[in-house]
């Protein structure tokens, strides 16, 4: 009896941990999906859910100013066929990685002048100035538009995927219960054609030409 006792402890102790833990992730899904709600303007029917653009790292370090990504983000939600709307420009967690990796790299981007270094660390000013203390949404200023930045939550847990590009592809598919709709937005058309190939809208877009 003794024994069996101790059983039901024990099974006890481990329910309850399990419970925690399942409640701790509830939590965490309805903070995130609060994240893609906005006030939608009276007597639109828009929905009040935001548009997500996910940005891959090398969009990202060729717009990485707040001015330029605000003013970006409404021609890149019509160039993908969606309607008007509040519009997220999110960047996957595994990007930052990228950048990191990336702000020693002295070749130059895509045949021009600029240097990858250097974007790369424009690029993580940018999301320093944006998130502050990790918050997860921050709100990019523009004239016409409402136009919010979302970083990913990454759990310490997380496993990302051995391709960086891939890993971004996979949050942007979690992001498909949560946001109105969920645009994937890449200069490479490999990762373009893998997110298509996953069911996401995607949008390639076109470098400038070589100076």
């Amino acid at each position: 009896m003794i024994a069996v006792a101790g059983t039901v402890r024990r099974l006890d102790h481990e329910l309850e941990q399990r419970v925690l833990v399942l409640g701790g992730a509830i939590d965490q899904l309805e903070r995130e999906a609060r994240l893609w709600l906005y006030d939608k303007p009276e007597g639109t029917f828009a929905d009040d859910r935001l548009h997500a653009l996910v940005l891959d790292t090398g969009a990202l370090e060729e717009h990485p100013s707040a001015e330029e990504l605000g003013g970006l983000a409404p021609q890149w939600l019509h160039r993908s066929g969606n309607q008007a709307g509040g519009i997220a420009i999110a960047f996957a967690a595994v990007t930052l990685d990228e950048i990191d990796r990336h702000k020693t790299v002295t070749t130059k981007m895509h045949g021009g002048s600029k240097l990858i270094k250097t974007e790369a660390r424009r690029a993580q000013r940018l999301v320093a100035e944006l998130f502050p203390i990790g918050v997860g949404r921050a709100e990019v200023a523009t004239p016409f538009h409402q136009v919010y930045a979302v970083l990913q939550a990454r759990p310490l847990n997380h496993e990302p995927l051995p391709i960086a590009d891939n890993e971004i592809i996979s949050y942007a598919l979690d992001l498909k219960p949560c946001a109105a709709l969920v645009t994937f937005v890449s200069y490479d058309l490999g990762p373009v054609i893998t997110a298509q190939q996953q069911g996401l809208k995607s949008l390639r877009l076109e470098y400038p030409p070589s100076t």
